[in-house]
């Protein structure tokens, strides 16, 4: 018992510790870094995920390994400068995360139909990956304020992570996709969106959003926050199938890198794609 005690506050403390020496390094990344600076660490991380994925298809023997990052590379590469369709591949993102929500929650009644294949989990690394990297690259280049509405979408996602977590140790009581994530329960989930919620409305104060704009402003914002939570439970579930805890152990005391940015994968297109269809309403 003390073994397991003695385990668990060793884990908390390297989750600190990572914490600490990471964020204001990612700040300063996100805020003040060129775009090439930013989109060649962007590129890097993108790649490591690639290369976790790999573990959550089932693929350990070499040269397969390598195939899957270097197809995300070679994506990557063409999307450049932005030289495909933004729009087109946010809806295709936007579409896809709603069939990853309809599998989260239909699993795993029917994972049959894609546990045992490589190739539809690699198309699924493909389409969680790739319009994430062109989604963050987007917001930070061709918004306005790029780079704080950037840190905005990572906010949103870390009040919606710390409410839900808040909220679930609290109150917490009926699971919410307990074949999935069994810690993860309602109550979490508003707390979550409360949290959420909060941040959009303090942001809409301090930029002085226009009235007209906030109503939709707030959709988009909690539309962005609900499908982080998709992200996460989708990655669960690829662990789950995969028989793995966590996708690898870049980060001590959080685990992998895609354990850091499942609700980022999901959330950054969905907001790009929700924020272009806003302004085409708003016109």
């Amino acid at each position: 018992m003390n073994n397991m005690l003695s385990k668990g506050k060793d884990s908390a403390f390297r989750r600190i510790i990572t914490v600490i020496i990471l964020l204001p390094l990612f700040v300063l990344l996100v805020l003040k870094a060129s775009p090439k600076v930013f989109g060649g660490v962007t590129v890097l991380a993108v790649l490591w995920g690639g290369v976790e994925w790999v573990t959550l298809m089932g693929v350990r023997k070499f040269p397969s390994v390598i195939v899957f990052p270097l197809l995300i590379l070679a994506l990557i590469y063409t999307s450049i400068d932005f030289a495909v369709p933004v729009p087109m591949v946010m809806l295709a993102a936007a579409c896809w995360w709603l069939i990853a929500a309809i599998l989260v929650v239909r699993y795993p009644r029917h994972a049959a139909l894609w546990s045992q294949n490589v190739i539809i989990k690699a198309l699924m690394g493909v389409f969680c990956l790739v319009p994430c990297w062109i989604a963050i690259n987007y917001i930070r280049l061709s918004f306005i304020d790029g780079p704080d509405t950037l840190l905005f979408v990572f906010l949103l996602i870390w009040a919606m992570d710390s409410g839900a977590w808040f909220a679930g140790r609290k109150w917490g009581k009926t699971p919410l996709m307990p074949s999935v994530s069994p810690g993860k329960t309602r109550e979490g989930l508003l707390g979550g969106l409360v949290a959420a919620g909060c941040v959009t409305v303090f942001a809409l104060y301090w930029s002085k959003t226009p009235f007209q704009i906030i109503p939709g402003a707030v959709v988009l914002c909690l539309m962005t926050a609900i499908f982080s939570v998709v992200g996460d439970l989708f990655e669960s579930m690829l662990k789950r199938e995969a028989g793995i805890k966590d996708s690898g152990c870049l980060l001590p005391g959080h685990g992998g890198l895609l354990d850091r940015i499942d609700s980022l994968l999901a959330a950054a297109p969905v907001f790009v794609f929700g924020a272009m269809l806003l302004e085409k309403i708003l016109r």
